[in-house]
């Protein structure tokens, strides 16, 4: 299940043609308009209106839930991950590209992308810059309604402003509401994904130890109320690359993990029947929900077991 295109998709989805590269920007270093992104080495001129989220790496503008500019670092090979992707896929997920250059920031490599996309009946925009090395690739998503001219061009100045400083300490959790140890399960981390982290044996992903285990955490963008939890969590299984085995209702394990109530369950992945896979779902009372994914062998009870104990330590911060 653990692909890195796969996990990509879901996260921030892309497309790339031809074009001559060019540096992104002229900046050598921040200006005082610049503004960086919490545990991060990345500096932005956000557009006007727009403040630090404190739900992700990045900006929201607090009158306009329908735009955002979202960081997120894989730790992964650029021409890996841009590799990964087609039109063929762009277009299955209703994702049309519009606009393709190909650019250098401070030595990387990186493409600056304009695209459209149709979600739950809207329209939008979306101006894409993606750049990186051998180890790790950076994105940085800016999402907007496709009507809104002005902000689209705000959006892709603000691209185009990006900075960043090798020689800036970042702490990659520092902007995370939550915290986990992973020496409790002989874990290792790997990255800061999203609102959540990724783990595994090695620190690398994907892994090169042979038990295959990774944990894969999150948090949900929107605080929605979730009515039926139970069949909230069993409906979360069908949304992940690889078909998983959906089970019944009294197989969902009641849990309490730092004062927040939720549910645990065990499966395994259809396509792969070897490979195990463990969720834990928990509910804030202010709506939304914090995930746990575990992946490991079928039949490997260690694996099962510092996966557990690693999900035990979810505490939240404050």
């Amino acid at each position: 299940m653990f692909k890195l295109c796969n996990f990509l998709l879901l996260a921030c989805l892309f497309l790339f043609t031809h074009a001559a590269a060019q540096n992104l920007n002229t900046y050598e270093k921040p200006t005082e308009a610049h503004q960086l992104i919490r545990g991060t080495n990345v500096s932005m001129i956000p557009p006007p209106g727009f403040v630090q989220s404190s739900n992700m790496k990045g900006f929201q503008n607090p009158e306009d839930p329908t735009s955002m500019i979202m960081l997120i670092e894989i730790p992964g090979p650029y021409s890996e991950i841009v590799g990964g992707f087609t039109a063929e896929q762009m277009l299955t997920k209703n994702m049309v590209l519009l606009e393709k250059q190909e650019v250098k920031l401070g030595g990387f490599d990186g493409l600056l992308l304009a695209i459209d996309q149709e979600a739950n009946g809207m329209f939008f925009s979306k101006w894409l810059l993606v750049y990186g090395d051998a180890s790790k690739t950076t994105m940085i998503n800016t999402v907007y309604v496709k009507d809104s001219v002005v902000l689209g061009e705000q959006m892709k100045a603000c691209l185009q402003s990006t900075v960043f400083d090798q020689g800036v300490s970042a702490n990659p959790r520092e902007n995370l509401d939550f915290t986990l140890d992973e020496t409790r399960g002989d874990l290792q981390f790997c990255a800061v994904m999203g609102n959540g982290m990724v783990f595994s044996r090695d620190g690398k992903l994907p892994t090169d130890h042979p038990d295959k285990v990774a944990l894969i955490t999150d948090k949900s963008f929107a605080k929605v109320e979730i009515g039926d939890q139970k069949q909230f969590c069993i409906d979360r299984l069908k949304k992940y690359p690889d078909p998983m085995r959906l089970p019944a209702y009294k197989d969902l394990k009641p849990v309490k993990i730092d004062g927040l109530e939720g549910y645990q369950l065990f499966t395994n992945n259809l396509n792969k029947p070897e490979e195990s896979m463990m969720q834990v779902l928990l509910f804030p009372e202010e709506g939304g929900y914090y995930m746990m994914v575990g992946i490991y062998l079928e039949n490997n009870k260690k694996s099962r077991k510092d996966l557990e104990a690693v999900v035990k330590t979810f505490k939240r911060k404050g």
